[in-house]
């Protein structure tokens, strides 16, 4: 599996720092070919920016190296990854709680992670954000991420463990993928999401497509830190 990808990460006018953090990994094994991207959006909570995704992004980047790649080389079933990622995520969010308690600040972040193997997609996600898969030559779009009420904090960090969205199957190699946070989101439109599944876009035409999806957000007044990672098989 040869990919492509494009990333990016812009923090808009609003804030001094940008608020969301992700990670890129492409791996080639004996095994075949593996990439993963998590993108982590702190927002804000209670009113304070938060410090919890570089956090999150480098402790779960880590497990992908130490845990996941053995299981994905292994077959090891989509429920048994969930298992695996789900127990590192379970810490991260005690850890950050911890960090809270001592720091009297709340470090909570949303988190999206994508596994692709050459064939199978793993997507799960904890609180904002949005995983789009763009279908083969019609460009059709599907969202991985099933909506969760605005009213509840859906955050890694606070509370209890909260509940994860957890998808994996099946995919053709003319799919491409978009992950994406809620900045992000908000610019794009369906016809934009679409245009990224072209395949004969390059690297540099689909990050110049992101870019100009986020100058467009940003004339019509959004001011979220945005990002966006699009990947899929040449």
């Amino acid at each position: 599996m040869s990919s492509i990808y494009a990333c990016v990460w812009d923090k808009g006018e609003h804030f001094a720092l940008n608020q969301d953090s992700f990670s890129l990994q492409a791996v080639y094994t004996g095994n075949g070919p593996y990439a993963m991207i998590i993108l982590c959006d702190d927002g804000n909570y209670n009113g304070e920016p938060a410090a919890a995704g570089g956090y999150a992004v480098r402790i779960m980047t880590d497990w992908f190296y130490e845990h996941g790649l053995e299981l994905l080389c292994r077959k090891a079933s989509g429920d048994r990854i969930y298992r695996s990622c789900r127990r590192a995520l379970g810490d991260v969010h005690l850890q950050l709680k911890e960090r809270a308690k001592h720091g009297g600040t709340a470090m909570a972040t949303c988190f999206s992670m994508l596994i692709l193997t050459s064939q199978q997609y793993f997507y799960i996600n904890v609180g904002g954000g949005s995983c789009y898969q763009i279908h083969g030559k019609n460009c059709e779009i599907s969202n991985l991420h099933k909506k969760i009420p605005t009213e509840q904090k859906v955050v890694l960090g606070v509370e209890e463990f909260p509940t994860a969205v957890f998808k994996y199957g099946n995919y053709r190699k003319k799919d491409r993928f978009l992950l994406c946070s809620d900045g992000f989101e908000r610019c794009a439109s369906e016809r934009g999401i679409k245009a990224l599944g072209r395949r004969d876009l390059c690297k540099d035409e689909m990050e110049k497509l992101l870019e100009e999806i986020i100058i467009r957000g940003r004339e019509k007044g959004e001011r979220d830190s945005c990002t966006a990672i699009a990947i899929g098989r040449n």
